[in-house]
């Protein structure tokens, strides 16, 4: 890796990870400038994204070694979520869904925790506080719905079959 990548904390004490940066060495020489384009893909079966950092005046054609050092950097979308899991709700089953939209609601205070589309047809939702909860979910959105799903801190052995 690069010097001065790592986990860091900002001027507000905002944490903030460094995976690659890009410093001009000649900024007098357009060529040697810290200017460039960055790009952004996702992988939606995989659930990554790469991030790509390309100098202005780079040749594509050679590939990602014509990328600023240290980049690409590929990440799982769900690092980006800080929050630690403490419990997870039953594994779900979805029988005549593939790759549904599942959304996972707080019963208590009603806050949405978090929307996305899974990989495949089984899921089970880690969660932030043991209690109560309720999953959407549907093919495009979350338009059906379970109530009531408690948390669990250990292994479980039978999934949650939902076939409507």
């Amino acid at each position: 890796p690069l010097p001065w990548t790592g986990d860091f904390a900002d001027g507000l004490g905002n944490k903030i990870s460094m995976l690659a940066y890009a410093n001009p060495t000649k900024i007098a020489d357009e060529r040697q400038r810290g200017d460039g384009y960055g790009l952004v893909r996702f992988n939606k079966l995989t659930r990554q994204a790469t991030i790509e950092c390309w100098p202005r005046f780079a040749d594509v054609g050679d590939g990602d070694a014509a990328q600023f050092a240290g980049w690409p950097v590929t990440i799982a979308l769900e690092d980006n979520d800080g929050r630690k899991p403490v419990a997870w709700l039953p594994t779900l089953e979805f029988t005549h869904l593939d790759r549904p939209v599942v959304q996972v609601i707080d019963a208590d205070s009603d806050e949405i925790l978090y929307t996305f589309r899974i990989s495949g047809k089984q899921f089970r939702p880690p969660v932030y506080r043991t209690g109560l909860y309720r999953v959407r979910y549907g093919a495009d959105g979350p338009d059906r719905e379970l109530a009531r799903l408690l948390t669990a801190t250990t292994a479980e052995t039978t999934p949650l079959q939902i076939d409507r």
